[in-house]
């Protein structure tokens, strides 16, 4: 599961990472958070289709932590936990040009991890 988690998200990291050849133009998608963020008081019906999205997302990290041996209660705070932390890591890589959010949370994650397990 950590390993699975840690190459998701460092998969994530290279998008961000603008030493190694990436430049603006290069991203072709816009980070969720950043539509969630903005529908969220001008348009109902988009604000609950991300949020309907965020919990889809928190499903397959919730499916997974299962899978893996984690309690439901851990899985349902770890699957919450784990997805706001990579938003959140993502919208700060992208306001600050830098992967450096998303390989912090890849070191974070695992420890977190261990002390649901």
């Amino acid at each position: 599961m950590e390993a699975a988690l840690n190459a998701h998200i460092l998969a994530m990291a290279d998008l961000f990472d603008l030493d190694n050849g990436l430049e603006e133009h290069s991203y072709t998608m816009m980070p969720f958070g950043l539509l969630a963020a903005e529908s969220a008081f001008m348009n109902e019906r988009l604000r609950k289709v991300c949020g309907d999205t965020y919990k889809y997302w928190e499903s397959i990290y919730y499916t997974k932590l299962i899978a893996n041996g984690f309690s439901d209660e851990a899985a349902v705070t770890l699957s919450k936990a784990v997805s706001a932390m990579i938003e959140g890591a993502v919208t700060l890589s992208l306001s600050q040009r830098s992967n450096e959010p998303l390989l912090n949370i890849s070191k974070v994650i695992p420890a977190l991890l261990a002390q649901y397990k």
